[in-house]
């Protein structure tokens, strides 16, 4: 069987897109090990919240044997810093909650020795074992599973042969297939003794490739197109990618409408290449390149040359074009930066974009101050391996988060800080009530005094005598209760308990909803009762004579929801 036809057996990893990739790789990892008599199942949420894509366990006992992490990092990921690097530290560390003895990071690349290295390096008491599944293991649990293969490649058969008019060779079996279409390659071929086809399928279409036979194919028979284009005023957004892509090299994916292409000349030898056509659509499809991450990090100045901010980082990829080259990284804190430089050496522009689902907060919160410094930065030096690349900003655009997530992410980031945890950045905001709960914690930590934003707390009553509280609370009464310097008190945020020591309530004047005893405890339902909230706080137990506790509590400061004063006020729910 020929490599042409090998070409098209075989999935090509670096090619597929990321919903493609995970939706083949949770079909064969679940298949491989069901027939290896176990119970695998994809999680759904991918990247989700428990640290799981997928789950193998003992088909008998249930215990929990394997977890697949799936990341789709074509390019493989940085191994010192960067936010890929901390997506997996992230996905690990959550995933030992359930202690499985094998755990396995799946991507689509090879991995460099470094990054199988990192990912060995995993290992801890709660997952004694780690592991690397790259394109390589893929394809050899392919080779256990051959019609999962066939799964994915029968629709390439029948486009392929399609696309060269020959439906009549349709083949049902493999055999046949492999000895229709070798011939119909071998006899397609020979058009020339430098270049050849393949045939394949992009985005559900057959497509020829044209591929050298020999290495000086490009110097014996050079071969190049010119794309003819016109761009509108509603082009501007795909006029940009196609700079980028062909003028520097960027490594994206970009679509040029059939509006825009004007007309597409070959050039090359008359007889099989050679030609002109007219409007086409041209898709610039991404090459699955291997690059080595290597440490850099990017400085900002005044205008009297003195540092401002700094912000560290790795590169994830390189290219070159007619124009010049650009560098991409990956910087702490969800910041991704892409570096555009002519071919003069000047550099042309910066690009600068935000993914922060996943990272901790106060990384985030850094590469916000970063991204604020910018706007009073005179220029901004990228330093790789002591190579420096210095941009004049005259652009100080940045981009912006809406306001509502930079202040959820600074009151994770202060929880962070002052509880001395790790909280990372939802895909999501929360809801209102979530939002002020985290900003509660907040206040809470900082020595503030906040509103409780809820009308009912439940408080346990004890005294010595066994007595109950009475009916001391019929009318409304003011209540007290302070923080129990022997126990801990914990509020959730974002799922995690957040420590949050010598819990206090008060309250001016409050009623019973409703009471239960449980032995000696009395268990009551404490409700508003003049329209204002109640007050926490953190501390220790106040005299007698301190009223501070029952003044009005410190205002929450949320952009776009009404205090707990106001909402309480006018009976309605925050």
């Amino acid at each position: 069987m020929s490599s042409d036809f090998k070409r098209v057996e075989r999935v090509e990893w670096g090619r597929l897109d990321e919903d493609e990739f995970n939706r083949l790789v949770d079909l064969l990892i679940t298949t491989h090990y069901q027939r290896l008599g176990f119970d695998a199942k994809a999680v759904d949420g991918r990247g989700g919240d428990d640290g799981i894509d997928i789950e193998v366990r003992h088909r008998e006992t249930g215990a929990l044997v394997h977890i697949f992490q799936v990341k789709y990092f074509p390019e493989g990921f940085p191994t010192t810093r960067g936010s890929r690097i901390k997506q997996i530290r992230s996905s690990f560390k959550t995933a030992e909650q359930h202690e499985p003895p094998d755990w396995s990071l799946v991507m689509p690349s090879k991995g460099t020795i470094r990054e199988r290295k990192f990912v060995t390096g995993l290992k801890s008491k709660k997952i004694p074992r780690t592991h690397t599944v790259g394109t390589v293991e893929l394809d050899q649990m392919m080779a256990k599973n051959p019609d999962i293969n066939e799964w994915a490649v029968r629709s390439e058969r029948d486009r392929a042969l399609a696309l060269v008019g020959r439906p009549d060779l349709l083949p049902k079996t493999d055999e046949q297939f492999q000895h229709a279409f070798s011939d119909l390659l071998n006899r397609s071929n020979k058009f020339s003794p430098y270049w050849g086809r393949q045939i394949g399928v992009f985005d559900g279409h057959p497509v020829t490739e044209i591929v050298a036979k020999r290495d000086d194919a490009a110097e014996k028979e050079p071969l190049g197109l010119t794309i003819n284009t016109a761009f509108g005023q509603t082009d501007k957004d795909v006029e940009r990618q196609w700079r980028d892509v062909v003028g520097y090299g960027r490594n994206r994916r970009v679509t040029l409408p059939e509006s825009v292409v004007k007309s597409i000349v070959k050039h090359g030898p008359e007889e099989w290449f050679a030609g002109e056509l007219g409007p086409s659509e041209v898709v610039v499809v991404p090459e699955a390149r291997e690059h080595e991450s290597v440490p850099a990090h990017v400085v900002l100045h005044d205008a009297d040359g003195n540092e401002i901010a700094r912000l560290d980082g790795d590169t994830v990829s390189q290219g070159a074009g007619v124009m010049g080259g650009v560098v991409e990284l990956d910087l702490d804190g969800g910041l991704h930066q892409a570096w555009f430089v002519d071919k003069e050496g000047e550099t042309g522009k910066t690009e600068q974009t935000f993914s922060v689902a996943g990272v901790s907060a106060r990384e985030v919160a850094r590469a916000l101050r970063f991204t604020n410094a910018i706007k009073d930065a005179a220029d901004m030096t990228l330093v790789i391996a002591g190579q420096e690349i210095t941009a004049a900003i005259t652009d100080p655009s940045v981009p912006e988060l809406p306001i509502n997530v930079t202040e959820y992410v600074d009151d994770l980031a202060v929880i962070e800080r002052l509880a001395d945890m790790k909280i990372p950045v939802p895909k999501r905001l929360p809801t209102s009530t979530g939002r002020i709960w985290a900003r509660v914690v907040r206040m809470l930590l900082e020595g503030k005094r906040p509103a409780a934003p809820t009308r009912t707390m439940e408080v346990n009553f004890q005294r010595a005598s066994g007595e109950g509280v009475g009916d001391y609370f019929d009318n409304g009464a003011a209540i007290y209760v302070p923080g129990d310097p022997a126990h801990l008190g914990y509020l959730d945020v974002e799922g995690r308990p957040v420590p949050v020591p010598l819990l206090s309530l008060a309250h001016s004047n409050a009623v019973i909803d409703s009471k239960r005893r449980e032995g000696s405890v009395e268990k009551l339902t404490m409700r508003i009762n003049d329209g204002t909230p109640f007050r926490l706080f953190c501390g220790d137990e106040l005299p007698d004579d301190d009223h501070s506790m029952y003044e009005p509590p410190d205002p929450w400061g949320i952009t776009g929801i009404p205090e707990a004063i106001d909402v309480y006020a006018e009976g309605q729910k925050p």
